[in-house]
């Protein structure tokens, strides 16, 4: 492309990946057949000095058109490299944000189906703590019965009993408090789980607080007779903070 100044420009289409994307532009330059101001540079402007044009277009570069030529494929070779590791750093940045969208995605699965079996496990929990507190109440009303009759028989309202009998009531007494108090344990530990469980606090006796803590005899396992365990409470019975609930 030649200019009215005599200078010439050559442009270049930028093509990549078989799509247009610009054009390169090398200009202006002065081609080695010029050597003196065109004439239509000096008809632009009547005014124009011949003189001093001549010498302000002899500063412009001068080039052959090959070497301008090989400039222009050099150029585009280097813009061809910078569009490609261009294009291929977003490429990889675009797999990379993807990918990150797929992790997240998979995690709020995740997350739902957590979320999902937290809720059955709860509902679960509920369900346990409502049929232990049933059963518990359903059965500790009978036993109390039980209870309550057992007492009154060892203490003859119903008539003499013999000493046998007298045993098994006893017994049935015994054993009716023990699972009353099994009973009692499980309605416990259904309020500690529902979070419905009051403390209160009191004072007690050092040796109240071990018979409360150890209510039924325990035994130890071992090859020889069967003896009861005692634990020895240090004398003067001291007063400690209890908690009952």
């Amino acid at each position: 492309m030649s200019c009215f100044t005599g200078a010439a420009y050559r442009v270049f289409a930028l093509v990549y990946d078989g799509r247009r994307v610009g054009r390169l532009i090398i200009g202006p330059f002065l081609p080695a057949t010029v050597v003196e101001a065109p004439a239509t540079l000096l008809n632009v402007d009547p005014g124009i000095e011949r003189e001093r044009a001549q010498s302000l277009l002899l500063k412009m570069p001068r080039a052959k058109l090959e070497t301008v030529t090989r400039i222009a494929a050099h150029l585009k070779a280097s813009l061809d490299l910078i569009l490609f590791s261009g294009h291929k750093a977003f490429v990889t940045s675009q797999m990379h944000l993807l990918s990150v969208r797929e992790s997240y995605r998979q995690l709020e699965d995740k997350t739902a189906r957590l979320q999902e079996a937290f809720d059955k496990l709860k509902e679960l929990d509920r369900l346990k703590s409502n049929f232990l507190a049933t059963v518990s109440h359903e059965l500790r009303t009978p036993l109390t019965s039980i209870i309550g009759y057992s007492e009154m028989l060892t203490e003859g309202l119903a008539g003499e009993l013999t000493s046998e009998q007298l045993e098994f009531v006893k017994t049935i007494h015994a054993k009716g408090g023990h699972l009353l108090s099994l009973i009692m344990s499980l309605l416990d530990m259904s309020k500690l789980e529902s979070g419905t469980m009051r403390m209160r606090e009191e004072r007690a006796i050092g040796i109240d607080s071990g018979d409360h803590c150890f209510p039924f005899p325990r035994f130890s396992i071992s090859p020889g007779p069967v003896r009861p365990l005692r634990w020895p409470l240090p004398p003067g019975r001291p007063l400690a903070l209890a908690y009952r609930a």
